[in-house]
């Protein structure tokens, strides 16, 4: 088990690492409180296996328990953890540690970030989605009425512990929807990644997907950490993908699946301006299709006029331009510049050059 370091987190990947947290987290300055934050699918699991062991640590251990969905990824949400962290006088020098998904992680990423300026922050995912993109890189945050992630913070987790066999727990199309961000990093940096997402059987080379995949993300965040030029090719599918969960208000459409949609609208737009090379979409949707996941034409086409007016308040939209990202081939990845001004025709791919 060779740790890994991006920016300031140590990830550790092990198979059956969450049998043996404590003896992980005690490489760090022992807090002597910690609150789980964690979900109530993924709790029943895991929060009183990994409680018991910091018990042994002689930590007191509190524990918030949200409902999934990233409906509850919202600032009454974090209210609801200040208050803990208040009632129960914890300071800077105490922990949370997460214990979830995607959703868990930026919850608890924020309240760490944010609850007396900052207290330590420990990840333990539990999805692929969150082992390979959420937990990796500082990005944090909770959902408005205007946007996904709207209001976050960037702050590094301290420790990022990774059991690829908490996986057999996840349920397929969770699993699915964590495949989504392996097909974007294949994509956009990694042909040999797409090649074994498109021809092998994942249960056996899931601890590669990972590996991989967290390898990538790696290069990306340490060059930008605060994601105002190269780190940006992460968000290849996300900005059509992020618009979509908002216009089913985050309930009908899962991320991964919203992603998946996205990569594929904006490859085929892409295409159509001869700006990718013909083919990648076929290929594309095969690899997105084996994992059942959606590749969008009916649902997007329909709501063209709504996610273009979403996309308008995207985060990503800077000097009024927005930056999207589009593939030169798979494995080659670029950022393309749109004025707000024509990202309307653009979507409805009207748009020309």
């Amino acid at each position: 088990m060779v740790p890994i370091s991006v920016n300031s987190s140590k990830i550790l990947i092990g198979d059956g690492l969450i049998d043996n947290i404590r003896l992980a987290i005690t490489d760090l300055t022992c807090p002597c409180n910690v609150l789980i934050v964690s979900d109530s699918n993924v709790s029943k699991f895991y929060v009183g296996k990994v409680k018991s062991q910091l018990d042994k640590l002689n930590f007191e251990v509190y524990i918030y328990v949200l409902s999934p969905g990233e409906q509850y990824k919202s600032l009454n949400t974090i209210e609801k953890i200040y208050a803990i962290l208040s009632q129960n006088f914890m300071s800077r020098c105490d922990a949370i540690v997460a214990i979830g998904g995607g959703i868990v992680t930026d919850v608890a990423g924020f309240a760490a970030a944010t609850y007396n300026r900052g207290m330590k922050l420990i990840f333990v995912p539990t999805s692929l989605l969150a082992m390979i993109d959420a937990s990796i890189g500082g990005k944090n945050g909770v959902n408005s009425e205007y946007g996904k992630n709207l209001i976050g913070t960037f702050y590094n987790p301290k420790l990022i512990l990774i059991d690829p066999e908490v996986l057999k727990t996840l349920p397929q199309n969770e699993l699915h929807c964590g495949i989504a961000e392996a097909i974007k990093y294949g994509c956009i940096k990694d042909e040999k990644l797409l090649d074994i997402l498109e021809n092998s059987d994942i249960g056996n080379y899931l601890n590669e997907i990972i590996y991989r995949s967290i390898m990538i993300k790696k290069e990306f965040v340490e060059k930008d950490e605060f994601d105002l030029g190269y780190r940006m090719h992460l968000n290849f599918g996300h900005t059509i993908g992020h618009a979509i969960e908002r216009l089913y208000n985050y309930e009908k459409i899962s991320h991964g699946q919203a992603v998946s949609i996205g990569m594929n609208i904006i490859t085929k737009i892409s295409e159509m301006m001869n700006l990718t090379q013909k083919g990648t979409l076929d290929r594309l949707s095969l690899v997105c299709k084996k994992y059942s996941l959606l590749t969008g034409d009916d649902l997007f086409f329909s709501n063209t006029d709504k996610i273009s007016e979403i996309i308008l308040h995207d985060k990503k939209i800077l000097d009024n331009y927005l930056n999207l990202v589009l593939l030169k081939k798979i494995g080659e990845s670029f950022i393309y510049k749109i004025s707000s001004e024509n990202i309307v025709d653009f979507i409805k791919g009207e748009y020309l050059i």
